[in-house]
């Protein structure tokens, strides 16, 4: 089997390898390697250690120009939503388990742990409930609940009297 034909089969073999690892790196690498047997079929290129070279040059770019050629061709689905979970619990009702004293800090129970808080005017004692109003860093700010229970305890909820 001479020089041309070896570089054939193997830059068609990393092309269709690409069916089975997608990324365009394998297709890359066979149309490299097409463009070397092109070279060696034309003589300019005649020794292995030349084709070899060629070969790794010309795959670096080959790549690259393919797999942006790719993603304008095919481009992937972008989905953009916000990620602001504190405006999915605030408001929601919770429970004091350690006294919030106004303008101190106390903590409140709720999705399986305890939060720090903080009331700004009003004094919530352990076991009341409170809604959650604002987050800032870690601590929730809270305001009391009236005529409200406390929520039933979630799976997960420590316990404490």
């Amino acid at each position: 089997m001479n020089n041309l034909a070896i570089w054939l089969s193997a830059s068609l073999l990393l092309c269709m390898a690409e069916i089975v690892v997608p990324g365009q790196v394998t297709f890359g690498l066979g149309v490299s390697g097409l463009l070397v047997t092109l070279l060696l079929w034309t003589g300019l290129v005649s020794t292995w250690p030349t084709a070899l070279v060629v070969w790794l040059v010309a795959s670096v770019p080959t790549i690259l120009v393919l797999r942006l050629f790719f993603a304008w061709i095919m481009p992937g689905d972008i989905a953009v939503q916000t990620t602001d979970e504190d405006s999915a619990l605030e408001g929601q009702v919770v429970q004091v388990v350690e006294t919030i004293e106004p303008a101190g800090e106390g903590r409140v129970a709720f999705g399986g742990s305890t939060w720090p808080a903080i009331s700004l005017k009003e004094r919530l004692v352990a076991g009341l409930s409170a809604r959650l109003m604002v987050r800032t860093g870690l601590v929730w700010v809270v305001k009391p609940v009236q005529n409200e229970y406390p929520p039933e305890p979630q799976a997960g909820d420590r316990i404490t009297s």
